[in-house]
C-alpha cells in the first residue's frame, strides 16, 4: 500500500501540480473576464474557435478529442456558439450520423482581434521575464507536457507511478 504524501502549507505554492494549476485557472479567470465583455466568449468557447480556425469542419468528437475534454462538453460549447452565430453545423458527407462544425463568417472575422486581446494577456501574465527566459518557460513546459502524454500512453496507473521516476 502507498504511503500519503503530505506537503507543509509553505511548500504548496511552489509543488509544480498547484501552481500550474492555480496559474491556469487565474489565467482562464482573467481570460474570461476581459473577452466576455467584448465577444461574449467564455475561454472554451474560444479555444473550439481557435481550433476551427486551424481546420474548419471538424466532428464534435475530433475536437472534443484535440482539446482534451469530453463529447458532451464539447457538444454543450458548440450548442452555445452556434446559437449565437459563431459556428454552424453541417451534415458530413462521409458519414450521414453525424455533423462538422464550420466557423460562420462572425467566427472568422473576429480572430484577428481575439488573438491580439490573447497575446495581450498573455504579455501582462508574463511581464518581468525577459524574452529568453519567457522561451525557457514554453520549452520546459511543453517538455513537461510531454511527459504527461507518454505517461497516458501507460495503461495502469500504479505501475506508471513506480516505473516512471
Amino acid at each position: 500500500m502507498g504511503s500519503v504524501v503530505v506537503f507543509p502549507k509553505d511548500q504548496l505554492d511552489s509543488h509544480i501540480g498547484f501552481l500550474v494549476s492555480d496559474i491556469a485557472r487565474q489565467m482562464t479567470t482573467e481570460y474570461n473576464r476581459v473577452m466576455e465583455p467584448i465577444f461574449g466568449l467564455t475561454r472554451s468557447q474560444f479555444r473550439v474557435i481557435i481550433q476551427l480556425l486551424r481546420q474548419d469542419g471538424q466532428t464534435q468528437s475530433q475536437l472534443a478529442t484535440v482539446l482534451q475534454v469530453g463529447k458532451v462538453s464539447v457538444g454543450g460549447i458548440v450548442d452555445r456558439l452556434e446559437y449565437s452565430g459563431w459556428v454552424e453545423r453541417r451534415p458530413d458527407p462521409s458519414d450521414r450520423r453525424s455533423n462538422l462544425v464550420y466557423l460562420t463568417e462572425k467566427g472568422r472575422s473576429a480572430q484577428d482581434k481575439m488573438i491580439e486581446i490573447g497575446r495581450g494577456l498573455t504579455r501582462q501574465t508574463l511581464k518581468g521575464l525577459t524574452k529568453e527566459e519567457r522561451d525557457q518557460l514554453v520549452d520546459l513546459l511543453l517538455v513537461v507536457k510531454r511527459n504527461l502524454q507518454s505517461i497516458e500512453d501507460v495503461k495502469d496507473t500504479s505501475i506508471r507511478l513506480i516505473t516512471n521516476k
